[in-house]
């Protein structure tokens, strides 16, 4: 039976072909800037996503959430418990970050708590910006304008204002929901 392969159940999540998933090399695609060149790929190797380093397929992604507006945007209950939430949300994003390969950083409103201080936690970078009016907003900008090459930082944020200082810029913006459908696609069922 060589060269045949019975499956049962298929779940991209399980498809594993030279120890790199499915599910891997789909959100490697999906990390691909239609206006990028495959020059510019070639030409910055240390930015090729760990998991098809070796094909030089894709490139590494440096995703800046603004993890309030996206939190906001579901209807959850996240209201009753912030912390609870931001929870959440750093967990999925984590499973996301080590699925894709990408960097990932976390922009939180507010201080940090006990539970959850500022730094790295298992590939996500979680930092907090003061509870003044856009304190969030301008942190992300100033991560954005810290990138050796912006033009491969995506911005997640739903908050047309923020869009509008980050395109001039370089960065890409990619919504709260297409962001959440990114999560969800990497999180367990």
């Amino acid at each position: 039976m060589r060269g045949r392969l019975q499956v049962d159940t298929l779940h991209t999540q399980d498809v594993v072909v030279n120890g790199i998933s499915f599910l891997q090399v789909l959100l490697c695609f999906q990390n691909e800037a239609p206006s990028q060149s495959s020059a510019r790929a070639s030409s910055t190797p240390e930015r090729a996503c760990p998991a098809l380093s070796h094909s030089g397929l894709c490139r590494m992604t440096v995703w800046i959430v603004d993890a309030m507006n996206v939190i906001g945007s579901r209807p959850t209950g996240w209201w009753r418990d912030r912390r609870a939430a931001v929870h959440r949300l750093l967990g999925a994003t984590q499973r996301f970050a080590a699925i894709a390969g990408d960097r990932v950083i976390l922009v939180v409103d507010g201080r940090p708590g006990p539970d959850l201080p500022e730094g790295e936690h298992d590939g996500v970078r979680v930092v907090y910006a003061a509870q003044t009016p856009n304190a969030a907003d301008d942190r992300i900008v100033e991560l954005v304008a810290s990138e050796s090459t912006p033009t491969g930082v995506r911005v997640v944020t739903s908050d047309r204002a923020l869009q509008e200082r980050v395109h001039p810029l370089g960065a890409h913006v990619e919504t709260a929901r297409a962001w959440l459908r990114k999560i969800d696609a990497a999180s367990p069922r």
